[in-house]
């Protein structure tokens, strides 16, 4: 599948007779994705597949057209609907042919994928970097970005592992004045293991390690095994999902400079707890998210966080959409202990006080109307 804003999880899930791969060129056939506005206040959505290997010059379209009142789940099934419509010119050319009656018989979404046979054993590996700069007469902003990951995503095991590096540097020359240069530099790596134990637990550990000028942190080192919850089977977690996760371990810091509590480092034990709740139904999608991390110390540095949302198509072509987060702050013991000063601020290279943080973001769109126009016009479009 080559599309940037599918579930691709989603489809996965529920084709069972399919194997996705990473890469279009290991495919028997791709399917490319494009989506254009419609008239109504719609989305025109074409797929293209192209067969390649033993269904090369097959080449199949189809197309699904939502409407302005569909939810998320009703374009996410018709689209599903559609992808499948479209595999069956190639698997009417595949061994299974013969179990072709309208559905395929004999398979379900539970297929095992450690019975996959693959050079790379369901290894994954990205290698990403990024330089971006702009500028005017009286000052100049560049970024260098990089990162390295790689994972193994099976039934019985999901490993992460990666690094990542920014860097943000900029000037400004000011007639009359010296020029004025910061630097803000973070990176950091991270390692987790999940390893399955049935349709409903987990069992694994986390690391982690992050350096960041802006949080006087010369290194932030953590370890924490970790055990999780579903009330729901697992499989069923892109239509559903209740996560309850609980984190125990070390956490070791050293400090660009003395904190205010007049330390170069510190050694705590940490312990965390997450529940996680996800539902998509035909009338839009919830979600929300409580977390909870408590650090030992004389201090009790602790740290609440709540991030609930929501997208509700209450009645026909009228949606109601909000994203929040909210997290109150009282873990913060990395604070310097000498001044801050002003330029330091306003070009955030260092993090002040606080006693909480938030965003949020709400909006409502209704439409009405014709619902059966379907034509494609650009003229003039984004100019």
């Amino acid at each position: 599948m080559i599309c940037e804003f599918c579930d691709q999880d989603f489809y996965k899930n529920e084709i069972a007779y399919l194997i996705f791969v990473r890469d279009q060129r290991l495919a028997d056939f791709t399917v490319l994705f494009r989506v254009i506005q419609t008239g109504s206040g719609g989305e025109e959505y074409s797929l293209e597949f192209v067969g390649k290997n033993g269904f090369e010059g097959i080449t199949v379209n189809e197309k699904f057209n939502s409407t302005p009142n569909m939810s998320q789940n009703d374009v996410r099934e018709g689209l599903l609907a559609t992808l499948k419509r479209g595999s069956l010119h190639y698997l009417i050319r595949s061994p299974l042919a013969s179990k072709i009656n309208y559905t395929v018989d004999g398979l379900n979404s539970e297929h095992n994928s450690d019975s996959i046979r693959d050079k790379w054993d369901l290894w994954i590996f990205n290698l990403n970097t990024n330089l971006y700069g702009n500028g005017q007469e009286y000052n100049r902003n560049f970024n260098l970005g990089a990162s390295v990951s790689a994972n193994r995503t099976s039934e019985k095991n999901l490993f992460e592992a990666g690094f990542w590096y920014n860097n943000n540097s900029a000037v400004y020359e000011i007639e009359g004045q010296e020029p004025f240069r910061y630097s803000i530099r973070q990176f950091g790596a991270y390692n987790q293991d999940a390893i399955t134990l049935g349709d409903h637990w987990a069992v694994g550990y986390s690391t982690d390690f992050y350096s960041s000028t802006v949080t006087n942190m010369r290194s932030n080192i953590s370890f924490s095994p970790a055990i999780e919850y579903n009330i729901f089977p697992y499989v069923e977690s892109t239509k559903r999902q209740f996560r309850f996760n609980y984190k125990v371990g070390i956490q070791h810091v050293d400090y660009v400079s003395l904190s205010y509590r007049n330390q170069m480092n510190d050694l705590f034990l940490s312990q965390s707890f997450s529940a996680r709740y996800r539902l998509v139904k035909n009338w839009g999608n919830v979600g929300v998210g409580v977390g909870v991390k408590h650090l030992y110390d004389q201090e009790h540095f602790f740290n609440v966080n709540f991030s609930p949302s929501i997208s509700w198509n209450i009645f026909k072509g009228f949606n109601f959409n909000v994203q929040g987060n909210y997290s109150i702050v009282r873990d913060q013991f990395f604070l310097k202990m000498e001044d801050v000063s002003s330029e330091e601020i306003l070009t955030g290279q260092i993090q002040l006080k606080s006693a909480y943080n938030f965003f949020v973001f709400m909006g409502i769109s209704y439409s009405f109307g014709s619902i059966y126009n379907n034509v494609v016009n650009v003229r003039f479009q984004g100019i």
